[in-house]
């Protein structure tokens, strides 16, 4: 009701109050303008009280915050920044979330220091307000956090989902070349090359020993095997993982003497399984993959939520 139609209501349904129109001076008969003076204060203390109650609950609501569920929205709002996205498609983020994002994980107790928490929330909001210079800042602090911290949580990696697969390739359409380039510009030369990191594996697997070596060569044939075939296949992405998984244990079985036979072999049967795909591919199917797992976060929706605000 607004407060024009407040103000035309007959007095009687207004009680005692004898409040209207704005009017925030209460009346008291009789009282002495020392005693209204003392009252007023009393009213102004007593409403800081309550903001600060307000605030302090406000608070510790967001310090009480899951720090999984925190770190999951900061991921999504860094990847909306660094494609530079319009809100047009940060809204078409929004559309999908319902449909192709997973459940929520169970939640954790993350032993983090308070400097790291402070920091990482401080990036959310900072991203979630698209500020460049609090964003550095922001950044800045967390990774000085994380080095202090001996505990950095390990958080979970986001499963992608069988909708946010589907949906990927379309999502990539609606980027223009400005934005991809802006994003790739972010990578540097940390942009993984299926083919490098096969050639590399390989020579590597006469040097490491045991867990060290398999760590190795299933993050090579997990990251090549996506990077070969695309969003297209789940099917497809694990008998690619395979196959890299194999021809790298097979030039891990051999002696040095046949290895440097093999040498050449091996690396044919790498380019072989790359095939005739062109750098435009690759990066295309690297783009793709960032907006599946983006899709999928749990998160997805609170972050496109804060993003709006």
């Amino acid at each position: 009701m607004g407060m024009s139609r407040l103000c035309a209501l007959p007095m009687v349904l207004l009680g005692l109050s004898l409040v209207a129109c704005g009017e925030s001076r209460r009346l008291v008969r009789d009282e002495t303008p020392e005693a209204a003076a003392d009252r007023e204060e009393k009213d102004k203390k007593d409403d800081q009280s309550e903001k600060k109650a307000d605030k302090d609950d406000k608070k510790d609501k967001k310090e009480k915050e899951d720090l999984a569920d925190v770190h999951a929205e900061v991921t999504v709002l860094q990847v909306f920044h660094a494609f530079d996205l319009t809100a047009a498609q940060v809204k078409v983020f929004g559309e999908l979330a319902e449909k192709t994002s997973q459940k929520a994980p169970l939640r954790k107790e993350w032993k983090v220091s308070a400097k790291y928490r402070k920091a990482l929330l401080e990036l959310r909001s900072a991203l979630r307000a698209g500020d460049d210079e609090k964003i550095s800042a922001a950044t800045a602090h967390l990774d000085a956090a994380s080095k202090e911290d001996e505990d950095e949580p390990d958080f979970d990696d986001v499963e992608i989902t069988k909708e946010a697969r589907k949906r990927a390739p379309e999502l990539f359409g609606k980027l223009n070349s400005r934005q991809v380039v802006f994003y790739l510009s972010g990578l540097g030369d940390t942009f993984p090359d299926p083919l490098e990191k096969m050639t590399e594996a390989l020579a590597q697997s006469r040097k490491l020993e045991g867990k060290e070596w398999r760590q190795l060569r299933d993050d090579v044939a997990y990251q090549a095997a996506w990077l070969i075939v695309g969003m297209a296949d789940a099917d497809k992405e694990e008998k690619m993982r395979d196959k890299v998984s194999d021809l790298l244990d097979k030039a891990r079985d051999l002696n040095d003497k046949d290895y440097d036979k093999e040498k050449e072999k091996l690396e044919a049967s790498a380019r072989e399984l790359v095939g005739k795909l062109s750098p435009t591919d690759i990066v295309r199917h690297y783009v793709e993959r960032v907006l599946a797992e983006t899709l999928s976060n749990h998160r997805l929706a609170a972050a496109v939520e804060g993003r709006q605000k």
